[in-house]
């Protein structure tokens, strides 16, 4: 076999390194320089957190100082902000140009310059003029107001509308409201009724003409008391429909008086601008998509978005510490859910950061002879880990989807305004509609699947060129004998005499980093074909002509993560499996210290490097870019025809416009992305690298400050959506799970070295693949039992939904309660006496239903809040009583 020629300009390395050659292996040798890198992986971790969190706290220091003062403060004495306690919502940005001209005959037509004449939608012949659009706005009952930019070349519309428009649009549309608890609990207290005229009464005595009944509620619980029980208190957390009556309107006031809350306010004005019956009949994303306006967006209320930040941009804090409520109450359901979720993962990242870590030092310090099979029992625990934190997710995100309103939450879904094709005739209702040929939709999926073939397969291509760089870079010297577990011979029949690298000139310490800086290149390619490929699905995307936002966004996810799994694991799938079946594969994962082959230490290694670049670079994008971009557009915005800027004050909608804009599709798409595939990190092979959760963890704490910093700072604010789930995400995941078993198995019977097999070679391979069959298929049979026994929707969520539909019937519809109990309950039934014992009516809660069942009057029966319907607020409750 060829002898690598040593490089000319190799150091002598140390005498403890020297000792450490294939030649010369020692045990003690082995340990302690198995020791020195477990600490220098420890160190570099520790120098690159500490690196990161003091830009982040330094980051923080300055918004924190910036929020010591409102830049924006309004202005309180004017009429409109005085009457109705708001001001301006919304604002509309519209090019300056002249509207119309005059034809040859003297008739006044409309004017557009050639930028905009090209328009993009597909009604490019109903364009509206700025006129057209400010008279729709008037039609639809809003106030607005408009100035100049700094350089007269935009027109901002601010845009407000008045409460009692708002109420009157809301009651149009049954549009849901959280009820006020404690004026709730008065009302079902007091019952209603109307006051009549007794027909039977000489006197004409005025009589209560009861529509529902009085109902006795159990008392008010208190938080510790709600955290015992796991139940809400009666009356918490109950939506119904706005209604106008006069009767009611205290039921919808919050603790601050107001009627609506600033993001209902702009839920209300975003539907009245494209409501044809009740509003203006606009379809914002349209005019913007066809440029008739540049821009609209709902306007940051400095004030809320000042507190927002003091409580949410902190450097230390649980991440479930972050302000919920006050982030949706600002940017809507669909963000705060992200940043729920977020805050739910990196939460249940601290036991497995724990567990992780232990791992990792007790394998780091005890020799090789003392070692616990510690890293299957980890995989063990990571596969219990993950089923328990995805149920437990579904049970968290059903408590604020009943807490946020978002129960049975189901969007109107409307045409993408990118769809076309033919108008026809519906074969349903006879109306025109728009006709996509399937074949042609067919067709452009099968052109987007071949294009995401070429694309992974340069992805492979681009892992197997780096794994045989690594292979020159770990080549063993000498003697190839030496390298346990290869034969010789095999490896003269596949390895060239090319190879003349030493790799002795990497090793430092003990480590090989010229693997490392591999790995890096690796990391880095990995990101490059991730960047090139969201931009490429997205063409990919809106070529396949989706009809609905919901198709749009489940193919979306479909291509982006099936690549994105493709090219971010392909790596560690090669390192750990494929390599076992080629002998000249297995040459990168030589130890130089040893002169072993360790598959398992080599998916570490690049694990931790994919780690570490990630949480670097990734970060880093995610500030600098926009920083950027905002500086530049502003820089913009005020330099003057000389070249020189202005020194004008801009006005706070216009820096609002020159800010970056959030897309709540493909932004928080990326987000969301972003931290699956980091999931599927932490989990796919837990069992190569335990400190993969502790790295996450790390990464989490910074992203969610990240992501904070952005949307609150650098974006626009985004029009805030509702949203029950996180959607495809949830499936993504419980996917990624299952993967991680079948990894984790696979790692630690033929990667790994923890299972002695003692039979002959020819047998050794099936041996291997019934102990992986029988293993994971227990884990997963586990992980099938642990879904079934968690239910995925807490019976406390069940209750309260149940109460929703019986309070709401009763106070907010005014249904009627039975004649006979209203009768039973006056003592007006036929052959019954006030002065004897009265069976009074109790809505029980049973089954997840109401069960009405009568219960004869006694003396424990005088509960305060008066005699009629008793409503029993837990299953216990019911005891004695249920039929």
């Amino acid at each position: 076999m060829a002898t690598p020629t040593p490089a000319p300009t190799q150091a002598v390395e140390d005498d403890f390194v020297s000792k450490c050659t294939f030649a010369e292996t020692h045990d003690t040798c082995v340990y302690e320089l198995a020791l020195i890198n477990a600490v220098m992986v420890l160190a570099f971790t520790a120098v690159v957190v500490y690196a990161i969190f003091k830009l982040l706290e330094y980051l923080i220091n300055n918004i924190q100082e910036e929020l010591s003062f409102v830049k924006w403060e309004a202005v309180k004495t004017e009429p409109f902000r005085a009457k109705n306690g708001y001001g301006s919502d919304w604002a509309f940005v519209l090019r300056v140009q002249p509207e119309y001209k005059k034809d040859s005959k003297g008739n006044i037509i409309k004017k557009w310059d050639k930028k905009v004449q090209k328009g993009k939608g597909k009604n490019k012949h109903d364009r509206l003029s700025h006129t057209e659009i400010l008279e729709r706005l008037a039609k639809g009952g809003f106030d607005t107001r408009m100035y100049f930019s700094l350089q007269r070349d935009e027109v901002f519309v601010k845009i407000r509308a008045p409460l009692t428009r708002l109420k009157k649009f809301a009651d149009d549309i049954d549009y849901q409201m959280l009820l006020n608890s404690t004026r709730l609990r008065t009302k079902l207290e007091a019952g209603h009724y109307e006051m009549e005229v007794d027909p039977e009464s000489d006197s004409k005595q005025e009589v209560k003409k009861w529509t529902w009944l009085p109902c006795s509620l159990p008392p008010e619980m208190d938080d510790a008391e709600k955290a015992r029980s796991d139940l809400y208190d009666y009356t918490e957390f109950i939506y119904g429909k706005y209604d106008e009556d006069d009767n009611i309107q205290d039921l919808y006031k919050g603790d601050d008086g107001s009627v609506f809350r600033n993001v209902d306010r702009l839920k209300l004005i975003a539907m009245l601008f494209e409501n044809e019956e009740h509003g203006c009949g606009l379809n914002l994303r349209e005019m913007v998509y066809d440029e008739q306006i540049l821009a609209s967006f709902p306007l940051h209320d400095y004030k809320a978005l000042t507190e927002l930040k003091k409580e949410w941009l902190v450097l230390w804090g649980h991440p479930n510490s972050q302000p919920f409520g006050k982030i949706r109450d600002y940017f809507g359901e669909k963000v705060a859910l992200y940043f729920v979720w977020l805050g739910q993962y990196t939460s249940w990242l601290i036991s497995a950061s724990i567990m992780g870590g232990l791992t990792y030092f007790i394998d780091s310090i005890l020799p090789a002879t003392m070692k616990p099979p510690l890293a299957p029992l980890f995989a063990f625990f990571m596969a219990v880990w993950n089923t328990l934190f995805l149920e437990n997710w579904k049970r968290k995100q059903v408590r604020y989807s009943l807490e946020w309103g978002m129960a049975d939450f189901e969007e109107e879904e409307q045409e993408r305004i990118e769809f076309h094709g033919d108008k026809i005739p519906s074969v349903i209702s006879g109306k025109h509609e728009t006709y996509f040929p399937p074949n042609k939709k067919r067709a452009l999926i099968a052109r987007s699947q071949f294009i995401i073939f070429l694309f992974t397969t340069a992805v492979v291509v681009v892992v197997i060129i780096i794994i045989f760089l690594k292979i020159t870079f770990t080549n063993p010297p000498e003697d190839m004998a030496e390298v346990e577990g290869i034969d010789d011979k095999e490896v003269d029949d596949e390895l060239p005499n090319a190879v003349t690298f030493d790799p002795r000139i990497w090793v430092i310490g003990g480590f090989n980093w010229g693997t490392v800086v591999l790995s890096i290149a690796q990391a880095l390619a990995i990101m490059i074909f991730g960047e090139i490929f969201i931009g490429t699905a997205k063409a990919l995307n809106d070529a396949e002509n989706h009809r609905t936002e919901t198709n749009y966004e489940d193919a979306l996810i479909s291509k982006t993560f099936l690549f994105s799994f493709i090219n971010s694991y392909t790596v560690l799938f090669f390192n750990a499996f494929i390599t076992l079946f080629s002998p000249r594969l297995q040459l990168q994962c030589v130890d130089v210290s040893t002169g072993k082959i360790d598959c398992m230490g080599e998916v570490g290694n690049t694990l931790f490097t994919l780690f570490c670049t990630r949480l670097i670079i990734g970060n880093f994008q995610e500030v600098y870019k926009p920083m950027v971009r905002n500086m530049k557009s502003m820089k913009e915005a005020r330099a003057l025809d000389d070249g020189e800027i202005s020194d004008e004050k801009m006005t706070a909608v216009e820096e609002q416009y020159l800010l970056d804009h959030y897309d709540i599709l493909h932004d928080l798409f990326q987000d969301y992305l972003e931290m699956v595939l980091q999931f599927g990190y932490a989990t796919l092979f837990s069992a190569a690298f335990p400190l993969a959760p502790v790295l996450a963890l790390v990464n989490n704490h910074v992203e969610i400050r990240v992501d904070a910093w952005k949307i609150t700072t650098t974006c626009r604010r985004p029009f805030p959506k509702g949203a029950e789930d996180i959607g495809t995400w949830q499936g993504v995941m419980e996917i990624i799970c299952i993967c991680a078993v079948i990894t984790n198995v696979g790692l630690t019977v033929f990667t790994g070295n923890y299972l002695e097999f003692e039979y002959p070679e020819d047998k050794l391979f099936v041996a291997q693949c019934t102990v992986f069959f029988i293993c994971e298929h227990m884990l997963l049979m586990m992980k099938g039992i642990l879904m079934m026994i968690v239910d995925d929707v807490p019976e406390s969520v069940k209750i309260q939904l149940a109460r929703t539909e019986f309070i709401v019937d009763r106070v907010i519809d005014d249904k009627s309660d039975d004649a006979m109990e209203i009768m039973e309950f006056t003592g007006t039934l036929p052959n019954s006496k006030k002065d004897e014992e009265q069976p009074r009516l109790n809505v029980v809660l049973g089954d997840n239903s109401f069960k009405l069942v009568n219960k004869t009057r006694s003396d424990d029966d005088h509960e305060e809040g008066g005699f009629g319907a008793s409503i029993y607020s837990k299953p216990s409750d019911l005891v004695g009583i249920k039929e």
